[in-house]
């Protein structure tokens, strides 16, 4: 319960400006614009920019990428194997005397405004072929003049030497200028979104359409792809069968990529805010050994119940705490590492091949922003239901579009599907979470409308098990206004039982919903103190992790003041001070 109204809190205050929707911005808008006002801005501002990258996304792709890329990059090898009479397959080992873009040749490209060109050079011959002009900006004759933007091999261990080295060793350069106007087939339109989205997708779609698995670099950025023939689409399209296979594999591999990304992500977001907090404590123990006795330790017992109150238990019993706080930061530094190892393994798993650099890290990122949202904010009714169903709309369709096309335009596809997510999220504070506060839907009493019940007791201020963020919702709380009116006769009953006596509250707590479906994916549970001594009714209240018990008594965590902490020493030799009394629950006292 403890853990909840800690996070409940943050949710409450930074919904307080929503709620009361006084104007801000007093001196330079005149006090006309409300917190809500701005939101409802944002939310259009974030849903245009999502449908306007969304078309040019379109038109790129339309242009580009897939069998809708023009061959210019293949017109030009055609026109130089014709010149140098070499057969058109792409099996061998060397330009001369054999097959055409061999495993024992390097392909070099750039860009142009003017026309297309090649040329070939062989160590030892020169110059073999060649159609190059002045006006291109180079000599066909001084091959190592040639600016290359791009370099491909079959073989990929040949862009990794020096040029001295391939001279020396017999293997063929083949430069070829590609014309911009070829490549974007002369529409203005698509001349826009290259330069707006970069080269890189053409020429990556020019260099797949060949058939051959390889390896390229940009030789401005540094960035490399390389690739397998198993993520080339077959000769001649795909059958029927073998098209409903590979959608079906896109399904199945992006509903893994949800199901690892997000379940990891939740428990690494869980550990995060119940044990990341755990360095304040050795840091007000240290500022009030340097002086500073106004610090109050009641403050960090009060925030977080769920270390605060061992950490004063153990004060109390004269025991160490060091021991404590040392293996909850050994437990954040463990899983931490775990986590960032696992994002490499997810690396081979789910995206093992060519993508933008960057472009995995800032899915993760997604994921991360979207399950720190829902541990805070994710608490109406309305908001449990929907927002976890957009979210996984939307990373699905990103990784449908991810898995589909060998390369493309990811990193546009999955800004839109930044855009839209975030705009989920506004849209859901101001539309879900506002009015379900102020209809006191969600409170301090019941933080999360959803939730999954436990039957057994826990201790009201301890975290509940991790396991439990993967059952599902099985509770709801209704405060009471949502009551049914008692039936004339008797006791309040439900819809077709008058007289009846209401069924018994519920006592589990709620989980932050995961994007997966309306029940959320990463719910977590929580247990209901009972009093062993003597069966009572529980109370109703909901929370992640939070228990009840009907004696009040028993949620009084403190019933001292720290005041004179710093005036006792520490017998234990750990940290010094002395603990408030503390008072704990009916199940705790009954347990000691």
């Amino acid at each position: 319960m403890e853990y909840e109204r800690a996070l409940f809190r943050v949710y409450d205050r930074t919904l307080d400006s929503l709620r009361s929707d006084q104007p801000v911005c007093d001196r330079l808008c005149g006090g006309q614009i409300k917190p809500i006002t701005l939101c409802r801005l944002l939310e259009f501002f974030l849903l245009a920019s999502a449908v306007i990258l969304f078309l040019f996304l379109l038109i790129a792709h339309n242009g580009f990428v897939g069998d809708a890329a023009p061959g210019c990059l293949a017109t030009e090898l055609s026109l130089l194997r014709q010149a140098l009479a070499v057969p058109e397959a792409s099996n061998g080992t060397s330009s001369v005397g054999g097959p055409l873009l061999g495993k024992r040749d390097v392909l070099q490209l750039r860009l142009s405004d003017t026309a297309s060109a090649f040329a070939v050079a062989v160590p030892g011959k020169g110059v073999v072929s060649s159609n190059y002009s002045a006006s291109l900006g180079g000599d066909a004759n001084d091959m190592s003049a040639y600016s290359a933007e791009y370099r491909f091999s079959r073989t990929p261990a040949l862009l990794y030497l020096p040029d001295g080295f391939l001279t020396s060793h017999n293997v063929a350069l083949i430069n070829v200028t590609l014309s911009k106007a070829c490549l974007t087939q002369g529409d203005a339109a698509l001349q826009n979104m290259a330069i707006l989205f970069e080269w890189d997708t053409p020429v990556m779609n020019q260099l797949l359409a060949l058939g051959a698995a390889g390896m390229v670099e940009n030789t401005k950025t540094q960035e490399s792809w390389g690739w397998g023939t198993s993520i080339l689409p077959p000769e001649g399209g795909r059958s029927l069968a073998a098209a409903a296979g590979f959608k079906a594999s896109v399904l199945l591999q992006a509903l893994a990529a949800f199901f690892f990304t997000a379940t990891v992500t939740a428990m690494m977001v869980r550990m995060l805010i119940s044990s990341g907090v755990i360095i304040m404590f050795p840091l007000f123990f240290c500022l009030r050994r340097l002086g500073l006795a106004a610090l109050d330790m009641n403050i960090l017992t009060l925030s977080y119940p769920w270390l605060g109150v061992p950490v004063e238990i153990l004060r109390r019993q004269r025991k160490p705490v060091a021991p404590l706080i040392v293996a909850h930061i050994v437990r954040v530094i463990v899983l931490y590492s775990m986590y960032e190892a696992s994002q490499i393994a997810w690396g081979l798993w789910m995206y093992d091949k060519p993508f933008p650099v960057g472009m995995q890290l800032e899915v993760y990122a997604l994921i991360m922003i979207w399950e720190y949202f829902a541990m805070i904010y994710l608490r109406s009714a309305a908001g449990i239901y929907y927002l976890p169903k957009f979210a996984l709309v939307y990373f699905l369709g990103f990784h449908f579009y991810f898995y589909a096309y060998p390369y493309a335009y990811f990193d546009v596809a999955l800004l839109v599907a930044y855009l839209l997510t975030m705009h989920s999220l506004v849209y859901g504070v101001t539309h879900f979470e506002v009015p379900a506060a102020s209809r006191l839907e969600v409170s301090f009493e019941q933080p999360r409308a959803f939730y999954t019940e436990l039957p057994w007791p826990s201790w009201h201020a301890a975290l509940p098990p991790s396991w439990t963020l993967f059952l599902p919702l099985n509770a709801r709380h209704r405060n009471i206004y949502e009551e049914q009116p008692p039936a004339p006769g008797g006791g309040g009953g439900g819809p077709g039982a008058p007289g009846a006596a209401p069924p018994p509250p519920q006592a589990a707590a709620g989980g932050g919903a995961a994007p997966g479906g309306g029940s959320g994916a990463h719910p977590e549970g929580r247990e209901e103190d009972v009093e062993l001594q003597r069966p009572r009714r529980r109370s109703r209240s909901n929370a992640r992790g939070r228990s009840t018990t009907a004696d009040p008594d028993s949620r009084r965590l403190l019933d001292e003041s720290d005041e004179d902490d710093e005036e006792d020493d520490d017998p234990s030799g750990t940290f010094g001070g002395r603990a408030a009394d503390i008072e704990m629950g009916p199940l705790l006292r009954h347990a000691r």
